[in-house]
């Protein structure tokens, strides 16, 4: 299963001119119905984009005719009644995007027109585009009876939910009508939301498709990383396998981001971290003080210490990989066994996007390691550094921290609650690497951005473990 990237939501939603589209859920509905249109908007058409709840008023960058009314005033009460057909064939003489509704200036929002204004508004329009449901701007809901509000004539049931609310808490935070939502989704609270959780929220009668006219799709929103990729995947599964969800149709996207896509069950799977350009970092520049001879030599279970780690990474498929080194012989080291790995096929990735650079500057600590790797790297999405001195490691790790990537954050794992190494910084923290002096790593960055830390828990604490003396090497050997 993959995703396949689509250029526009008309496309994705394959959008028909008469389309009334009503879009319902939580935590993307306004931004789904200004993205669609905006691209509408560009068409020699003309597109209504109305609620048949509440919604924040439009921002006026937006560009789009505001036929909004007042409706404080009796005389627009009884105008409505009345003239409110005549006033639209006045109005709407150009193409473009008509905002219509009921400006309720006290709470900055603007309400449904009377439901027998806009039962027909159809016959006006081209497109017409409807907020159907409101969340208090919460990540999920709960729905009574009387949600959402569909026209009769709905071509296209649009249901929005989003998949980074997994791992979350069912809290008062998170959940609009908290009492309605754990029925619904069998949930307690706080408990964390979990896929289950979701596909109840999808597939209950009284859910997210209540009272649903037309096509439904189903749109999962917030797909930002490759652990949102793979959730949604699962959940698209859960789904499907329910007989009554065999033919909805099920879409992904960063909505923020204008990111659309297509899940396709049966094309060639993508390689998470060709996706996202990933590159590795190895530092093998220390001088060995506490261990009195090249630790990266010291052999473990028939393998160099720096033959460990590049088993690890050469088994990955990383955009680029960097060993940044201050010796010779660990040098022909890694020249020997990277061609030794080669002939065997045991590498992932073209050896010309692996590189051995020699750091002469290795004396004035391991941020040199840092800014002389990245130096000689292209720009990437992300960047992972590694230590060579952590024999224990395991590759499941590894791809558990890439699976958990973010361009925005940077990935620590912590091994029994220490935090530890390999850490992966998203491609936005680049510049920051250059700023660093001395022999702090990348700390300095790391307790400057702590709202954009993701820990990620690792079970077996002896993978954290790295060699500094003679004294831990003996440990190692003896497995404690």
């Amino acid at each position: 299963m993959t995703l396949e990237k689509v250029e526009s939501l008309e496309n994705l939603i394959n959008l028909k001119e008469k389309d009334v589209v009503v879009v319902v859920g939580s935590h993307g509905k306004t931004t789904f119905c200004l993205n669609l249109c905006e691209e509408l908007e560009k068409k020699e058409k003309k597109t209504a984009f109305t609620t048949t709840v509440k919604i924040f008023q439009v921002d006026k960058k937006y560009r789009f005719y505001n036929l909004t009314f007042h409706i404080e005033l009796e005389k627009e009460e009884k105008f409505l009644k009345e003239n409110f057909d005549s006033f639209l064939l006045k109005k709407i003489n150009k193409n473009g995007v008509y905002i219509l509704g009921v400006n309720d200036f006290k709470v900055g929002k603007i309400k449904s027109l009377p439901m027998e204004n806009i039962k027909n508004i159809d016959m006006f329009f081209d497109y017409t585009i409807i907020e159907g449901d409101g969340s208090k701007r919460k990540p999920l809901k709960g729905w009574i009876e009387t949600e959402p509000v569909y026209l009769k004539n709905t071509t296209k049931s649009v249901g929005v939910i989003p998949i980074n609310i997994v791992g979350e808490r069912i809290n008062y935070e998170n959940i609009h009508r908290m009492e309605r939502f754990l029925e619904i989704s069998q949930g307690k609270e706080n408990e964390f939301i979990t896929l289950e959780h979701l596909y109840n929220v999808v597939t209950h009668k009284n859910g997210l498709f209540q009272h649903s006219i037309g096509e439904k799709i189903l749109l999962i929103n917030c797909v930002e990383t490759i652990e949102n990729e793979k959730n949604t995947f699962k959940l698209y599964d859960m789904i499907k396998k329910n007989k009554d969800f065999k033919s909805i149709n099920i879409i992904a996207t960063s909505l923020e981001n204008k990111k659309y896509y297509r899940i396709e069950k049966n094309l060639k799977k993508e390689i998470y971290n060709k996706k996202y350009k990933i590159s590795a970092i190895v530092m093998a520049s220390g001088k060995s003080e506490r261990m009195g001879r090249n630790k990266l030599l010291l052999e473990y279970k028939g393998l160099t210490f720096i033959e460990n780690i590049l088993e690890k990474i050469l088994n990955e498929e990383f955009y680029e990989i960097i060993i940044v080194l201050s010796s010779n012989r660990v040098k022909e080291k890694c020249e020997e066994y990277i061609e030794k790995q080669f002939k065997e096929g045991k590498v992932k990735i073209d050896l010309k996007k692996i590189h051995i650079i020699e750091n002469n500057n290795f004396h004035k600590g391991q941020s040199e390691s840092i800014k002389l790797g990245l130096k000689n790297l292209e720009d990437c999405n992300g960047y992972m550094f590694f230590s060579a001195d952590q024999p224990n490691l395991a590759s499941k790790t590894i791809k558990k921290i890439i699976e958990n990537f973010d361009e925005s954050k940077i990935i620590i794992p912590k091994y029994n609650s220490k935090k530890g190494l390999p850490t992966l910084f998203g491609g936005i923290f680049k510049d920051e690497f250059f700023k660093l002096e001395g022999d702090t790593g990348g700390k300095p960055i790391i307790e400057n951005n702590k709202s954009k830390i993701k820990f990620i828990e690792i079970k077996n604490e002896k993978e954290g473990m790295d060699i500094d003396t003679e004294e831990e090497y003996e440990k190692l050997k003896r497995g404690n």
